[in-house]
């Protein structure tokens, strides 16, 4: 698995789909942010606009990692 805060290169995509198994996975800045939203990860639920808002403490504790 491969992620990046930003897009992948045409070719980095075209080799990853080119890959006959399913061991390699690309995750670009969008995906990432739709896999958090949608796990409700690194993110806090709070009563306002926007609903949800990163969450600096979980950040925080993953860089101990």
């Amino acid at each position: 698995m491969f992620i990046t805060t930003t897009s992948f290169t045409k070719p980095a995509q075209e080799y990853a789909n080119a890959t006959d198994s399913h061991s390699l996975i690309l995750i670009d800045q969008m995906n990432l942010i739709e896999l958090m939203m949608q796990h409700k990860v690194g993110l806090k639920e709070v009563n306002a606009r926007p609903k949800l808002l990163l969450d600096n403490d979980f950040f925080n504790k993953i860089k101990l990692y």
